[in-house]
């Protein structure tokens, strides 16, 4: 291996820079830990190539100054040697790149903005935020959403009450982004206007707020965001389509956070009245109530269940929940559709493991029997 690293080492003096590059590769791979110093020089001395190769060490072997390499990569001439400093940055938060990253979105020779937007969702300073916001902000961006993501990955408390102010936009674009950007926010006063957006985008026709609008309210319990379920629920879609689908099925899964009486009353409604989309949502809102009323609930009702997919679905639910209840009933149920046997069974085990077998110790005298059998 040695003789492997001296080899490596030999070509770094190359007067040929593939060469050199491919040799700071090799070494990155072998985990050989170079000096800073040299690291330092071959990028200064080296072609856009060696300029690359430099960074990819470092992002293999991570030495204490990796960060400021990559800082000084995003100023570099070269597009390739930018590009790999931005992937680089994307990898390890940090502090200090987010004045780079702005340069970077001014140049007008360099066309990888979605790079740098990522690469700002890993800055943990306010200055990327602010950056952030006011792509969001722009309707003519291409990168609002991307911007949205980005925030979503910061601490956004800072600037909620500009994303909120957002929501009111008759923009899908910018009220998706900002949905987007204020999923990690815990605040309790954003559940009042994400409600709002949640019900004024409940009918608009392939909108994807509704859904993205649960996914920020799942994160809190709270009996506003329930009595605006069972509301908004009411209406259904003349034109169901595949984002009003996904909003409401999602909103019925959120309903799972509310074990309350008339929660239940309405899932039992839709298992009961509803179509293969409700009825399985409920069965996986019912997985999140942890309770025995809801396993009462999926009991009732699965015996009068025909649709295979969903049988499956309540055998999951059951086995979720782990009332010993189910067993009879679920053992039951594979026998009555020998199709979705296999799925069924792999829930039963789940909710009743089956009880290993214990060797029985042998005695002296068997034992004898035993070598006398093989004799």
């Amino acid at each position: 291996m040695q003789s492997r690293i001296d080899d490596m080492l030999a070509m770094l003096e190359s007067p040929i820079s593939a060469i050199r590059a491919r040799a700071v590769l090799l070494l990155g791979h072998a985990e050989h830990m170079l000096s800073m110093e040299r690291l330092d020089q071959l990028y200064e001395d080296g072609d856009s190539a060696t300029r690359v190769a430099v960074l990819k060490y470092l992002a293999r072997n991570l030495p204490p100054d990796h960060i400021q390499f990559a800082l000084k990569g995003l100023t570099d001439s070269a597009n390739s040697v930018r590009l790999t400093a931005l992937q680089h940055l994307i990898t390890f938060p940090n502090t200090s790149a987010a004045s780079s990253l702005e340069l970077l979105l001014k140049n007008p020779n360099f066309h990888r903005h979605d790079l740098v937007i990522r690469a700002m969702g890993v800055c943990k300073d306010n200055h990327a935020l602010w950056l952030l916001l006011s792509i969001l902000e722009d309707v003519h961006s291409p990168y609002q959403m991307l911007a949205g993501d980005s925030i979503s990955r910061l601490d956004a408390r800072p600037i909620t009450d500009h994303l909120l102010r957002l929501l009111i936009s008759d923009d899908e674009k910018t009220v998706f982004a900002a949905i987007l950007a204020l999923a990690p926010v815990n605040d309790t006063g954003i559940i009042q206007p994400v409600l709002h957006v949640m019900n004024r985008w409940w009918t608009t026709s392939k909108s994807r707020i509704p859904n993205e609008a649960v996914q920020v309210l799942d994160k809190f319990r709270d009996i506003r965001i329930r009595d605006a379920l069972l509301q908004i629920l009411s209406i259904k879609y003349d034109v169901p389509n595949d984002y009003g689908i996904i909003g409401r099925s999602s909103a019925i899964h959120l309903l799972g956070n509310y074990s309350q009486p008339q929660v239940i009353s309405y899932l039992v409604g839709l298992l009961q009245n509803g179509d293969s989309w409700d009825r399985n949502a409920a069965t996986y809102a019912f997985t999140k109530m942890r309770s025995a009323k809801a396993v009462d609930a999926l009991l009732a009702n699965i015996v009068h269940e025909t649709d295979q997919g969903l049988l499956m679905n309540y055998s999951y639910a059951l086995a979720k929940l782990g009332d010993k209840r189910a067993v009879p009933v679920l053992e039951a149920l594979m026998q009555r559709d020998p199709q979705t046997k296999a799925s069924i069974e792999t829930n039963l085990r789940a909710l009743n493991p089956p009880t290993p077998v214990k060797e029985q110790s042998q005695g002296r005298f068997s034992k004898l029997k035993l070598r006398l059998r093989l004799r």
